[in-house]
């Protein structure tokens, strides 16, 4: 079943733990097929643009969690992963990383899909196919699981504190 059609949820800023960096998502659902733009900022109040990384793939709902109340089990598969470098610093850390292949430059996106970006905490799709994780709506506001641990290998045991709302 899918979760709303054609529907954008952004969030907030947010810091990203133990760094001085912070992002902002914006979600996209439509059908079965979910797409994930997180602009990455070097500052905590999300004014200079770092890089963006867009995601997507597919996502299925299941049964309802047995351990998180009036929140549901989902899955979230990946299909691709792209980086685009908003600064030069960006694209240092691409090169420094061995993300993506090709010629790397401020704005020209860079597939990482096979390559993953350690640096910036990006698997390979290889490394991981498929996350799971939780959905809980309350009125406007959705949030997903807890991002602290491996998604990739168990889903979370609580939902995040930030939600994501409708634009």
């Amino acid at each position: 079943q899918a979760f709303d059609q054609a529907r954008s949820l952004l969030a907030a800023c947010e810091p990203i733990a133990g760094t001085p960096n912070a992002l902002k998502r914006d979600f996209t659902f439509s059908g079965q097929e979910w797409r994930l733009v997180a602009t990455v900022y070097g500052d905590a109040a999300c004014t200079a643009r770092f890089a963006s990384v867009a995601i997507a793939g597919t996502y299925t709902v299941g049964p309802a969690s047995a351990t998180v109340p009036a929140a549901t089990e989902a899955e979230f598969t990946f299909a691709s992963r792209v980086v685009t470098p908003e600064v030069q610093a960006a694209v240092d850390v691409l090169d420094g990383g061995s993300c993506g292949a090709g010629p790397r430059s401020v704005g020209t996106p860079v597939d990482v899909s096979a390559t993953g970006c350690a640096p910036l905490g990006i698997p390979s799709v290889a490394q991981c196919s498929v996350e799971h994780d939780l959905l809980k709506l309350d009125g406007d506001r959705l949030f997903l699981g807890d991002r602290s641990g491996n998604l990739c290998a168990n889903r979370p045991s609580a939902v995040a504190t930030t939600a994501l709302r409708r634009p």
